[in-house]
């Protein structure tokens, strides 16, 4: 009988033992409702979160082709600032949540070990002090496992987050000063070009009236001239018709000396067009 009393409770403690394992194995503590409802409620809300950030991006475009401003380009960027901040507050929030849900059932758990204590004690099976040796260490480390389990899932989900904060922060700031150092480089060659405009109507104004006072040295030396280029011929002319009727009229002497004369008459109008030449060289140069 007493055989059979001692048998009875080691089944009745194997029971309790593997009702515990089969409590701590189910799907409802390994993979929580409460934390998947919060999970996908966070990833709704991510990708609502996540469309308006691509919609803030995209609408930098609606500045083109006219370069933007510094001051749209700022505003622009202190409200991609606020999104960041706002998508990280979000996150921040529902891992709070998400943890706290992983907290009650590990306390469900630690609620289920003091149960099945109870429950041996209840039974008689064994004393407070059997019923602690059954529960303790075993129980106590399976809850442990399972909590550093559920531990070990939020901070890679923590981690992970603020690494994609981090680098979604640096994406941002770089966009941004991409778009900054663009403005200056747009400033800087508007600049030039206006000094360059600046330089090009200068040199233009001075070639025309470089262009205008050559034509009005050009048309006062071809007055000149004009003026003066008949006046060695018209001397020279005259000199020999002159000469000539007071020549005795020897047909020989009279035909040379008329050739000597058109011959000094053409060497006179080659030295006054050399002179006029040079003046007008001078004063190109």
């Amino acid at each position: 009988m007493e055989e059979r009393r001692r048998t009875w409770k080691a089944l009745q403690k194997e029971a309790v033992v593997a009702a515990f394992r089969e409590f701590m194995g189910s799907e409802r503590i390994q993979n929580p409702a409460a934390v998947e409802t919060e999970l996908q409620q966070m990833r709704k809300e991510q990708l609502a979160l996540t469309e308006e950030r691509r919609a803030l991006l995209w609408s930098l475009s609606d500045l083109l082709p006219l370069p933007p401003s510094k001051a749209k380009v700022n505003e622009w960027y202190e409200s991609l600032v606020a999104l960041n901040k706002r998508i990280d507050t979000h996150n921040v929030q529902f891992m709070m949540r998400i943890r706290i849900q992983y907290e009650k059932i590990c306390q469900e758990c630690l609620s289920k070990v003091q149960e099945a204590k109870q429950k041996l004690l209840k039974m008689k099976v064994c004393t407070e002090e059997e019923a602690e040796r059954v529960v303790n260490p075993d129980f106590f480390q399976w809850v442990g496992r399972l909590q550093s389990c559920f531990e070990a899932e939020v901070e890679k989900m923590d981690s992970d987050l603020e690494r994609l904060a981090k680098h979604t922060e640096v994406n941002c700031r770089h966009l941004s000063q991409f778009f900054q150092e663009a403005l200056i480089l747009r400033d800087t060659h508007r600049q030039r070009l206006l000094r360059l405009e600046e330089e090009l109507h200068a040199r233009m104004n001075e070639g025309r009236l470089k262009h205008e006072s050559l034509n009005k040295v050009e048309g006062r030396e071809g007055g000149r001239e004009r003026k003066t280029e008949g006046m060695p011929m018209l001397f020279c002319t005259s000199l020999s018709i002159s000469t000539v009727k007071y020549l005795p009229h020897s047909g020989t002497f009279c035909t040379g000396f008329y050739e000597l004369v058109s011959c000094f008459n053409i060497v006179c109008f080659m030295s006054i067009l050399s002179i006029v030449l040079l003046i007008i060289e001078v004063l190109l140069v």
